[in-house]
């Protein structure tokens, strides 16, 4: 089958399966008109985030459309709608050798907060490397590195005592690359054992929370490595949680589609 996607980053996840299904996958250009694109690709699957009336111009029977909503988080496939989890993409973010380079105590890669903000001083109190745009609250701050690049962040999650996440996809990959992620928000369950043990609370002392934890763990890094084990065959145990599992309930709903168009 030949698919076309638009390049949004929740559709980059599924190209390496798909491609391996032996499908072939075509990125639809932002400056690409839509009539060009249906007719050099003449696709079967079309992977979108809206329909525009030049899309519903192109269709015909014998196109799947799959839609993506980011909000809902509800992938469409045809008539069917899919509540998608948060996933990574484990053959871009997988088990990294740990780089002396790259070694501390704390990493980031995204936004500085006001926990992270407050362990960053007194400078030198701990090994902090941040990274990631510095609109995002990075400026002025010493240990604020700039820009990473996709295997330099894996690298980085491999090497840190501990790396400061926000969401349940960031923590997905920094546990895809042997990483241990860390938060303050009791919302995200993966971190149970962590909170437990320090119960980081995000409006009394949070950042005094994680300043003793990585007290605790820098003295002894074996707790890390457990932990890390841990929460990570915890989050894989459930393979929902990955691109590759969708992939393949994606095909399956396509198949089934294009099996009763016949």
């Amino acid at each position: 089958m030949k698919f076309v996607a638009c390049k949004d980053q929740f559709f980059a996840g599924f190209q390496h399966d798909i491609v391996e299904a032996g499908h072939h996958l075509y990125w639809w250009e932002d400056d690409k008109p839509t009539f060009d694109i249906f007719d050099e690709v003449e696709p079967d699957v079309i992977m979108i985030t809206e329909i525009t009336p030049s899309i519903l111009k192109c269709l015909n029977d014998n196109i799947v459309v799959i839609l993506w909503n980011e909000q809902t988080r509800l992938l469409t496939v045809g008539a069917t709608q899919l509540q998608v989890p948060p996933m990574v993409d484990t053959h871009a973010f997988q088990l990294t050798e740990p780089s002396p380079d790259f070694e501390c105590e704390l990493a980031r890669v995204g936004q500085v907060d006001t926990v992270l903000r407050d362990l960053c001083y007194p400078v030198g109190q701990f090994k902090i490397k941040i990274f990631g745009d510095d609109s995002g609250g990075g400026y002025g701050i010493a240990q604020h590195l700039g820009l990473i690049n996709h295997q330099d962040e894996c690298t980085l999650y491999a090497s840190a005592l501990l790396t400061y996440v926000d969401d349940v996809e960031s923590a997905l990959k920094v546990l895809a690359c042997g990483g241990c992620p860390v938060s303050v928000d009791k919302e995200l369950e993966y971190f149970a054992e962590i909170a437990k043990e320090r119960e980081l609370d995000q409006q009394h002392g949070c950042s005094n929370g994680l300043s003793n934890l990585l007290d605790d763990w820098s003295i002894n890094p074996q707790l890390r490595n457990s932990n890390a084990q841990f929460i990570r065959q915890q989050a894989f145990d459930h393979p929902e949680n990955t691109y590759q599992y969708l992939t393949v309930l994606l095909l399956e709903h396509i198949n089934d589609i294009r099996d009763n168009q016949k």
